[in-house]
């Protein structure tokens, strides 16, 4: 065994561009859940969703940037729920009611990638937990397949339709 062979089997973790402040038009390039594989946070569930930026007031167009939680942090639950019923174009409790809940988790989560090439709006701003913390709380809406064009994009299968 060579001295640096613990380098050649080493799992990467990454380096992640997180949601600045400001007003964003980001596309989905992939989402994922799983377990976390950091070291300070293993077997914990994270959720994971990849975006290019698109258009931006405080981020560079064409940058990728990341939406992370994690289980263990605050109000993890329900910030997925809200950027999945937000990219969907529904409320979060159309979204809780809807007999298809876990086919559509599913399918946002797992192979079927069904929000990738989507474009959301994400308006993002700092605020303080009460531990006193920052953190960057995100709001998210869809952009509707007929705003695509104006982005110079063409509207992804199953984007929201205002006319739905």
């Amino acid at each position: 065994m060579g001295i640096f062979d613990k380098f050649k089997n080493a799992e990467t973790m990454g380096t992640r561009q997180y949601i600045e402040e400001g007003i964003h038009v980001l596309e989905i390039r992939r989402t994922e859940q799983g377990l976390s594989k950091n070291p300070k946070s293993r077997g914990v569930e994270k959720t994971v969703v990849e975006f290019s930026v698109v258009e931006s007031d405080t981020m560079k167009p064409g940058i990728s940037c990341s939406l992370v939680e994690l289980e263990t942090l605050q109000g993890y639950a329900g910030n997925v729920l809200a950027f999945v019923a937000g990219a969907l174009g529904v409320s979060i409790d159309e979204l809780k009611a809807d007999d298809d809940f876990e086919s559509i988790f599913g399918g946002v989560f797992g192979t079927d990638q069904i929000l990738t090439g989507q474009l959301v709006r994400c308006v993002a701003q700092k605020v303080q937990t009460k531990k006193g913390t920052d953190y960057t709380a995100k709001s998210w809406a869809p952009v509707y397949a007929e705003e695509y064009s104006k982005y110079g994009k063409q509207a992804a299968d199953g984007a929201p339709s205002k006319a739905a």
